[in-house]
């Protein structure tokens, strides 16, 4: 009996464990800090603060997250955080975009992901689909909320 015990919790961690990691960011070149510059689109466009290839000091970071203000976006492998809300994902697809490219003179595609997300902020609840690619250094979130509960 025993022994179909540890069988069961060995196969109930495999069974497990790949629904988990479906609702990790992978991409490298997403995660990290990010500025929102421009108006309010549909799309809109982030430039890095810090990031696979932008690792400022201290100071310089201080400096840039200052600028910014409440335009940042930061995404970390399990949950990203905005201006008073933070959203953790219940799904995460990647894929690489083949219409966009990864950087000049490469064949590669833009690293991109649509996550489905559980949001909270300023007493509120509600679920967002976003949908994120990165392209030549510049990042293109395009956010769709749905079912706000407040109270």
């Amino acid at each position: 009996m025993r022994a179909i015990s540890l069988m069961l919790a060995a196969a109930t961690i495999v069974v497990t464990q790949p629904a988990a990691a479906a609702n990790r960011l992978k991409a490298p070149e997403i995660l990290g800090e990010w500025c929102s510059y421009g108006d309010d689109a549909e799309t809109r466009t982030y430039s890095a603060i810090s990031n696979l290839y932008l690792t400022p000091n201290k100071t310089e970071r201080e400096e840039q997250v200052r600028e910014c203000g409440d335009r940042i976006l930061r995404f970390r492998p399990d949950v990203y955080h905005g201006w008073e809300h933070t959203c953790r994902y219940l799904s995460v697809k990647e894929w690489e975009d083949r219409s966009k490219p990864y950087a000049i003179k490469t064949d590669r595609g833009a690293p991109s992901a649509v996550i489905q997300a559980k949001c909270t902020g300023e007493g509120c609840t509600w679920n967002e689909r976003i949908t994120v690619s990165w392209s030549k250094g510049t990042l293109y979130v395009r956010v769709r909320p749905t079912g706000e509960r407040c109270g």
